[in-house]
């Protein structure tokens, strides 16, 4: 098999499994090809930015549906055809026939790709052609839609935060405005290659994460837990925020990403008690409870662009109903005094103020302190993040 095929190959399995809902795009990308990632992950990303008008073209083209790793294969060669300018679309045609030829469908790619080569769309970068029906449906974030569309589809920067006062050492990086630490934007091959990165003082990561913590002073916190710790990142700036000598314990309920976590931490020389466990089997107080929990992660289009196409009406109810309960095993295990940090990636009110002010009243020990919500652009995540502080009696 060429090149050209390993990629496209690659590209539609990726798609097939995340839009089955049995996989995740990060996991995929990282499971893909090493000499192939980089050019998979470009096919993948693109097609999920611009779906909507793919979808459309070869909708007209195909009577029937096809089974889904014949789907994919179009859609990834469609892609290809009309986005990326490294295969010439005939050859992009002939190197998805020869990956049908296992399904005996062929005949039947040809017909529909030859055709597709035959239009000649103009592609519009208007919100109402380009956004998933059902985030356009709830009409929400009207006046930020155009804003919401160019961060979709222009994709994110590579960012990382340098950790502690270590130096560049020599790094060509762009720094970024960012309260109480370091973040930069640079050259992904460059920063991966770097001294610092080998020496675990970078951690790849979007300035985004730090609004968590803008408005939480940890003075005097001598414990502290991550409810939802896996894989670390925010683990990793709660430790640099914490009073020196204070206890860290970053709980979450899966055992295979809490290994990254004691990877994560311990190549970076930060001393936590990692556990496994649910919330409710937690036990103890703290003077800081994180709990930055499950969401839709429609904040983070820009580096998860699939998550607008699988962001349904079911699905954010059903993540509403957990993250309720996250915060009220959170509210349990905040100390009198204590702060309860609860954020998300997400844009939606349901996941936020909304989540937020349903706590309160559930909750009237505690009180509002702060409560900020993000939303992405060129340069950055969205993201939310609300304080509240439990009465001392």
């Amino acid at each position: 098999m060429h090149d050209s095929g390993r990629i496209l190959s690659g590209g539609a399995r990726v798609i097939a499994a995340v839009d089955s809902g049995r996989a995740v795009l990060d996991e995929e990308l990282d499971a893909a090809d090493p000499r192939f990632r980089r050019s998979i992950s470009h096919l993948v990303l693109t097609f999920y930015r611009r779906r909507k008008q793919i979808d459309a073209l070869l909708k007209p083209l195909v009577a029937r549906p096809p089974h889904p790793a014949v789907r994919a294969l179009l859609q990834a060669a469609a892609t290809q055809i009309f986005f990326q300018t490294g295969i010439a679309p005939e050859s992009a045609v002939n190197v998805a026939v020869d990956e049908a030829k296992s399904r005996k469908a062929d005949k039947f790619v040809n017909a529909v790709l030859r055709q597709l080569c035959r239009e000649q769309p103009v592609f519009s970068d208007e919100p109402e052609k380009v956004l998933p029906g059902f985030f356009l449906e709830r009409r929400r974030h009207g006046a930020e839609l155009p804003q919401l569309t160019r961060a979709f589809l222009a994709g994110a920067d590579f960012t990382f935060r340098l950790e502690r006062d270590w130096p560049l050492e020599g790094l060509n990086a762009e720094a970024i405005t960012s309260p109480a630490f370091r973040f930069f934007r640079g050259n992904p091959g460059e920063v991966l290659a770097s001294a610092p990165f080998r020496k675990h003082h970078i951690y790849v990561q979007d300035p985004a994460a730090s609004l968590f913590f803008q408005e939480a002073d940890l003075t005097g916190a001598s414990r502290a837990l991550d409810l939802c710790a896996a894989p670390g990142g925010k683990t990793l700036m709660l430790a640099e925020l914490l009073p020196p000598g204070a206890l860290l314990i970053a709980a979450d309920r899966s055992r295979n990403r809490q290994r990254l976590t004691g990877e994560n931490l311990e190549a970076r020389g930060v001393e936590a008690e990692i556990i496994t466990a649910l919330p409710e089997e937690i036990t103890g107080v703290y003077d800081v409870v994180l709990a930055d929990v499950p969401c839709s992660n429609t904040g983070v289009f820009r580096r998860r662009p699939d998550a607008l196409w699988h962001f349904t009406r079911s699905k954010l109810a059903k993540l509403a109903e957990l993250q309720s309960q996250l915060l009220d095993q959170a509210a349990r295990l905040t100390a009198p005094g204590g702060k309860l940090i609860y954020g998300t990636c997400s844009i939606e009110e349901e996941e936020n103020s909304r989540q937020v002010e349903a706590f309160l009243a559930r909750h009237e020990e505690f009180s509002l302190k702060s409560m900020r919500q993000l939303l992405p652009d060129l340069h950055i995540d969205g993201a939310f993040a609300a304080v509240l502080e439990k009465r001392n009696s």
